[in-house]
């Protein structure tokens, strides 16, 4: 692995500032070039050009780093590359209109908040990342901007796997946000989201969520991925508890099983909350599979098409307020019963 990575670097301009090196070997007072590489991610940043690549050497800790402009930190496969978050945030992404790429970064909380955060920027690709036992999130988009995680795990999180709290685009695909003490995924404040072939489970509450407590439009789009042992809450759960607040999310063949709820949508307030769901497994939550409810003025209308809604305890469909519109599903062997109160979908 050594030589792949030597040869990697020597295919390159290893003078030009446009791409720093750092090893468990370097030292900070180096120039951060390929025979002589730093010590750590800040000082290594601070002599990259903008737009620029950060390459990994070896196996070591690298340190917490804030991010101000376009860069890529790059590890290559084999190789550990540590982020030891003691206090404060691991990786902190704040400058407008940047562009930064992390590659195959292992973040351990150690009394830390966040693991990666988004404050502001343009882009932020996450890839093949490992972060574990943040305080907070493991990743928290604060900013608006476009997020993409991929192919990562995010671990035992004291409050959610994954929060988006602005008007951000996020993306995660090919991920497992794993035993998070709040929701798996929870996006809000106007965010858009897709969670794509990704297992989300084990969460404190909700597995994913799309909630808006204001004016605006928080969405997201589950399609293919694993939602389970969310034990305490719902799934996968919209909420819009505010006038002119909305709150939708579309759910597309995928497995939704032993949560509290398995799919659930509820508004108060003035708030909308919308759902669709179709051609999903939902299965042997504790509770009800798929429900609705609607308080104070609010709006729920969930649309279930084409689920296998069975073995839950107390219903298969259960429309306690709000609109549960049900188009052939096969519901059956839910203990407390099959249906109650869904209607026949005349949109569809």
């Amino acid at each position: 692995m050594a030589v792949a990575v030597l040869a990697f670097a020597l295919s390159s301009d290893a003078a030009a500032i446009s791409r720093t090196f750092v090893a468990s070997f370097g030292s900070d007072s180096n120039p951060c070039s390929l025979a002589m590489p730093c010590r750590g991610f800040t000082v290594a940043l601070a002599a990259t050009d903008p737009g620029g690549e950060i390459v990994v050497l070896d196996s070591a800790g690298y340190g917490q780093v804030t991010i101000g402009k376009s860069v890529s930190i790059t590890v290559p496969a084999g190789i550990y590359a540590g982020v030891s978050v003691m206090s404060g945030d691991g990786i902190t992404v704040n400058a407008a209109g940047i562009n930064v790429a992390l590659t195959n970064l292992t973040i351990n909380g150690q009394g830390g908040r966040d693991g990666i955060r988004f404050v502001q920027g343009a882009r932020l690709n996450v890839s093949s990342c490992q972060i574990t036992g943040m305080d907070r999130n493991g990743v928290r988009v604060e900013g608006s901007g476009t997020v993409a995680i991929a192919r990562s795990a995010i671990r035992g999180s004291a409050q959610e796997g994954v929060f988006v709290g602005a008007a951000a685009n996020v993306t995660i695909v090919r991920s497992r946000i794993q035993s998070s003490g709040g929701d798996g995924i929870a996006m809000t404040g106007g965010a858009a989201g897709t969670v794509a072939r990704t297992l989300v489970f084990d969460s404190g509450l909700f597995g994913i969520t799309a909630s808006q407590g204001a004016a605006g439009t928080s969405q997201i789009a589950v399609d293919d991925t694993a939602v389970s042992d969310n034990g305490a809450a719902t799934g996968v759960y919209a909420e819009a508890t505010a006038a002119s607040a909305v709150a939708r999310i579309d759910v597309t063949d995928s497995l939704v099983t032993r949560n509290f709820n398995g799919l659930f949508g509820f508004s108060q307030s003035g708030g909308t909350a919308m759902m669709s769901a179709t051609g999903n497994d939902v299965v042997e939550n504790r509770f009800v599979g798929v429900t609705t409810a609607a308080d104070s003025g609010g709006a729920t209308t969930l649309r279930s098409s084409q689920n296998a809604v069975f073995r839950n305890p107390v219903a298969g469909l259960l429309q306690s307020s709000g609109s549960l519109y049900t188009n052939k599903n096969y519901v059956r062997d839910n203990d407390g019963g099959d249906n109650f109160g869904a209607q026949a979908d005349s949109a569809l």
